[in-house]
């Protein structure tokens, strides 16, 4: 084992115990941040029709991960479609041809880095 690695190891061990402490304070424990916050998100909450007390069943879940899913996978094929209208295009990008783009998207979607 290594010098490196040695130093490494000794860090994990030292800052696990306040790391540690300090992440449950954050999800456990309202702290002082959440006096300014908590009422922006109740506003959010009730205008999204979002329960906070209620838990998502996984077919609830699901569902919201294919809506988002989907709606990220229109947006990015508009994008890339339009690209050539848009603002800031210094590099005058062309637009993307619609089976070129179709590809792009999914592999950006389906993280298979096939671009």
């Amino acid at each position: 084992m290594s010098f490196r690695n040695i130093h490494y190891f000794l860090l994990l061990i030292v800052i696990a115990v306040p790391l540690g402490k300090y992440l449950y304070v954050a999800f456990f424990e309202k702290g002082k941040i959440d006096r300014f916050f908590s009422p922006i998100e109740a506003v959010i909450y009730r205008l999204s029709g979002i329960r906070s007390l209620e838990e998502m069943t996984w077919k609830s879940y699901c569902t919201a991960l294919l809506i988002v899913n989907a709606a990220l996978l229109g947006i990015s094929y508009g994008l890339l479609r339009i690209q050539h209208y848009l603002p800031l295009n210094g590099a005058k990008v062309e637009n993307m041809e619609p089976t070129l783009t179709f590809n792009t998207v999914v592999s950006f979607m389906t993280n298979t880095n096939l671009q």
